[in-house]
């Protein structure tokens, strides 16, 4: 019987394989006590570190800082749940950590505990991979030793490890291995293998991270450019070479077209040496390191170990010459590259450690005619001076990593607790109750620290306020000012030079904040409270004061060109009208404000009186009164405010009651209605990202549809929604069929009947609404109940009975019980409603009639609604929509018996607006539910 064999390469593989382990095993049992002992060393400063990080790090089930929520997010994701990814795919990220975790997970059962076995795991293979290239090219068991020891100290690994930089942190530990690939294949020993191992790790290295992949791409640039400059540029360097960078920059192409950003547009310039610094924290390793490398390449040079000595130069040279990119406007984060130095300048400074036997030589010299002999020590200075230099980076390097390894974990445990606003047994409550309680496809906006655990930990799809400048994938520059404009703003708009943060008219505080642009980015400095912007008139002999405040009547509208937006925001008050029109325009250093207000009823308007508050933490450093306005510094922003009117008084100080700067202007105003506008001037125009650029409130719900917001309780989103009233909402009107009256003629006499007390013929009930016949002595009644869109209808048909002449319907729409409304107006057939439940337009058919006043029967206000029959048929139809931004109406429907009527049949026009309803909090967090109005 013939059986299949396995193929020849799969067999040399597995010979090779237990070749390998055989030979493993065979050096073990063989190792020497010294050998021991030179293990033990060199596996110490890895132990140590490793020690000093899973102390802090499975102290708590998260571990700190905002990315590994993000990690955990791509780890689930291999596991199969891709859902939180939006419309990424699984390598349109670099995925070996998450890969890598994810393995770990089928045998832990447990993704977080998983990733961070994966960190630390990542963390402590830095000092080895390190330790055992400088064995490679050293040959010395010391400096392997010495490398191990100091590379697991570098503070900059500690930094790294806290705020969640998992997978550079993998891609610095393989930088070694790949490193030395390139020198194997460039001195040529068994090409071919060497070949298949550089691509393998140029391979990993690019999955790892794009900031490791663009280093480890530079190293093999520059030792290309050293190469051809020896003349050493031999057929198979150029091939490995160029087959890794083509891994690279195949990979990165992807990236870039599956939308990551390789180079942020609103990344700064910062001070590489203060980052420098910032990586290395010691100013005295830093200069020791720099010294000793130098040095250290210069001995290899000396040592005609020049492959070496280039790879080390280009390991050194590629991220400074990486970072100096930011001076030609490339948007890289270049003070992160500093932190790829320690480990090339460590290997380098252990090169020059020498044989201790070498630096030290002890003789015996015996005296002529004696006993005795003289001993003299005989001290190379040119080899214990770096000596002396390593043993001082032994020193000092443990004190800045321990020291870095307390601060960075408390600093980013702080950090991504929202400033420790919460703690994180509360985290984890929420956490927990999300992904018990919502549904697998529901949206969630979130604060960024919150928001990155719900999306990695709950597996929720998530809205956050993402800084701008940390953003790697292009979507969430969209998603985070989209989430932005949820939590913060009805709408937000930006120029370039001005962006608007407005909350009204969902909310009356802080709207809008304004921002003027400088070459930080955006910095708040002014905001107007429509509460702030008072104007006063006087009615029935009395001075009065109302604002666009607390509002029963309110909208909102967009109009958008291609090089201007206008927003329109619409109030009535007890006695006034009031519009606000906000206008920018595309690159532009200004925008305007314009208020048109007129009296509602018999008032006359007197005075404006507007309030500008400064932002936040933010003072008055210079003020200056110019005409019709005032100029205003910060500090780090300065505005010019302009008003088109003759200003009666401009003061600027401290507004007691809240100890926060202001000014304060007045302005006077014609008794029958006036209009006046406000230009906000940046007399220093620095345009910045976003620029021209639009979101509200309405189009971010309509496109991510989100189901819940979760925010700390110091939120400013909590706050506003707390401290505002509720939006006007309840029952409005009535219709009831017992009051609706039909005139009708019968045997010369003149009758009154109503769908009151007859007898229910038919009823149908539908989705959006229901049809009934009922018949009483001398009519048959249909009526119709009907919900479209944002519109409820309520239709009267009548027909006589023999001998029945109909003559008129009327139908009174009744005032809720309870209900204040404050004004009714009546223009031919609409009636604008506006109360405390909000505002409402009924409208009916153009040949009916409204009139309004108190019914004489009953004494309760009403809009009566009148129609004349029509070849002895009337028919009537009553529209009713809502007003108000962000509501709509829905009804309830109250029937009396069937099928004989002992009442009469009641719908109730209820007025909804959006609702933000807690359904879980802790003490710090609280989660909100969206309650949309109903359509």
């Amino acid at each position: 019987m013939m059986t299949a064999r396995p193929p020849i390469l799969f067999q040399r593989i597995i010979s090779g394989l237990i070749t390998k382990i055989y030979s493993f095993i065979h050096t073990v049992v063989n190792l020497r006590f010294r050998d021991w002992i030179y293990l033990a060393l060199f596996l110490l400063g890895p132990v140590v570190s490793g020690a000093l990080i899973g102390v802090k790090i499975f102290a708590e089930y998260l571990p700190p800082g905002d990315d590994p929520g993000n990690w955990l997010k791509r780890i689930n994701a291999f596991l199969g749940n891709t859902y939180p990814l939006w419309n990424e795919g699984l390598v349109s990220y670099p995925p070996l950590f998450h890969m890598v975790a994810a393995f770990l997970t089928l045998f832990s059962g447990d993704s977080v505990m998983a990733m961070k076995i994966s960190a630390l795991l990542s963390f402590m293979l830095i000092p080895i991979t390190s330790g055992c290239f400088a064995y490679k090219i050293s040959g010395s068991r010391q400096v392997s030793v010495i490398t191990s020891l100091v590379v697991s100290s570098l503070p900059m690994h500690y930094e790294m490890i806290w705020w969640g930089a998992y997978p550079n942190l993998l891609g610095i530990a393989l930088l070694p291995i790949g490193v030395y690939a390139i020198i194997r294949v460039i001195e040529g020993y068994y090409y071919f293998k060497s070949f298949a191992g550089l691509v393998l790790i140029t391979c990993l290295i690019t999955l790892t991270h794009h900031l490791t992949a663009i280093v480890f791409a530079g190293i093999l640039v520059i030792s290309i450019i050293i190469l051809l400059y020896l003349r050493a540029f031999f057929f198979r360097i150029r091939l490995a070479n160029i087959l890794s960078l083509t891994i690279i920059i195949a990979y990165t192409a992807y990236l870039i077209r599956s939308g990551y950003l390789i180079a942020n547009p609103l990344m700064t310039q910062v001070d590489l040496y203060e980052k420098l610094l910032w990586a290395f924290k010691s100013p005295i390793v830093l200069y020791i390191l720099i010294i000793s490398s130098i040095l250290g390449i210069l001995k290899l040079i000396r040592n005609w170990d020049v492959f070496s000595a280039t790879l080390l130069s280009a390991w050194i040279l590629s991220p400074l010459l990486l970072a100096l990119s930011q001076y030609i406007e490339v948007g890289v984060d270049a003070g992160r590259f500093m932190l790829f130095l320690g480990t090339p300048m460590t290997i380098a400074s252990t090169m020059v450690l020498p044989d201790l036997k070498e630096a030290f030589k002890i003789s015996k010299t015996p005296h002529k005619g004696g006993n005795e002999s003289e001993y003299s020590i005989e001290i190379s200075i040119d080899k214990i001076l770096p000596a002396i230099l390593i043993i001082t980076l032994l020193a000092l390097n443990p004190l800045a990593a321990i020291s870095t390894n307390d601060s960075a974990y408390e600093y980013y445990d702080w950090l991504s607790k929202d400033y420790r606003k919460y703690s994180d047994q509360e985290r984890l409550q929420v956490l927990e109750w999300i992904k018990e309680n919502t549904s697998a496809s529901d949206v969630i906006v979130a604060s960024y620290h919150l928001g990155r655990w719900i999306e990695g930990f709950s597996s929720r799809r998530t809205l956050m306020d993402i800084p701008l400048n940390t953003i790697a994938v292009r979507d969430e520059f969209y998603r985070s000012l989209s989430a932005q404009t949820i939590l913060s703003s009805n709408y937000k708009v930006a120029n370039g030079y001005f962006m608007i943060d407005d909350q009204s008219p969902l909310a009356p505080t802080f709207a809008p904040l304004i921002y003027v642009s400088n070459k930080w980015g955006y910095e708040p400095i002014l905001y107007l409270d429509d509460s702030s912007v008072r104007f006063s008139f006087e009615r029935g002999g009395k001075t009065w004061i109302e604002a666009p405040f607390k509002a029963w009547l309110y909208n909102y509208s967009i109009e958008k060109w291609e090089t201007q937006t206008r927003l329109i925001l619409f109030y009535q008050t007890i006695a006034l009208r009031i519009n606000k029109t906000v206008e920018i325009m595309k690159n532009t250093p200004y925008f305007k404000i314009h208020y048109d207000v007129a009296p509602a009823t018999d008032a006359k308007l007197k005075e404006a009186q507007i309030t500008l508050f400064l932002a936040w933490g933010r003072i008055i450093k210079d003020f200056k009164i110019i005409d019709n306005g005032f100029r205003l510094s910060t500090g780090t922003g300065e505005v010019v405010v302009t008003v088109d009117k003759k200003l009666t008084h401009v003061e600027a100080g401290i507004y007691e009651e809240f100890n926060q700067h202001r000014v304060f202007i007045k302005m006077p105003l014609k008794p029958e209605g006036d209009s006046f506008t406000i230009t906000f001037n940046n007399p220093n125009p620095v345009s910045q990202y976003p620029q021209n650029w639009f979101m509200s409130f309405a189009e971010a719900s309509a496109d991510f549809k989100p189901n819940y917001i979760v925010v700390p309780k110091e939120h400013p989103f909590h706050k506003t929604r707390t401290w505002t009233p509720p939006y006007p909402s309840g029952e409005v009107t009535y219709v009831e069929d017992a009051f609706v009256r039909v005139t009708f003629s019968k045997a010369g006499a003149s009758w009154v009947e109503a769908p009151y007390r007859g007898n229910v013929t038919q009823e149908v009930v539908v989705e959006n609404g229901r049809v009934i016949s009922y018949e009483t002595l001398g009519l048959i009644f249909h009526k119709e109940v009907k919900n479209e869109g944002d519109e409820i209808t309520i239709s009267y048909r009548v027909e006589p009975k023999p001998g029945v002449k109909i003559d008129s319907i009327q139908v009174p729409i009744w005032q809720a019980w309870g209900r204040h409304v404050s004004y009714v107006n009546i223009s031919g057939y609409k009636a604008l409603v506006v109360s405390d439940a909000g505002s409402i337009l009924i409208e009916i058919d153009k040949d009916a009639s409204l009139s309004h006043g108190l019914d004489p029967e009953f004494k309760a206000p009403r809009i009566l609604a009148f129609k004349k029959a029509v070849e002895n048929k009337v028919e009537i139809s009553i529209r009713f929509r809502p007003l108000n931004y962000l509501s709509s109406l829905t009804y309830e429907y109250v029937s009396t018996t069937r099928p004989h009527m002992t009442e009469g049949d009641r719908v109730n026009i209820i007025n909804e607006s959006i609702r933000f309803e807690p359904v879980f909090e802790t003490s710090n967090i609280i989660i909100y539910e969206i309650k949309w109005p109903q359509t």
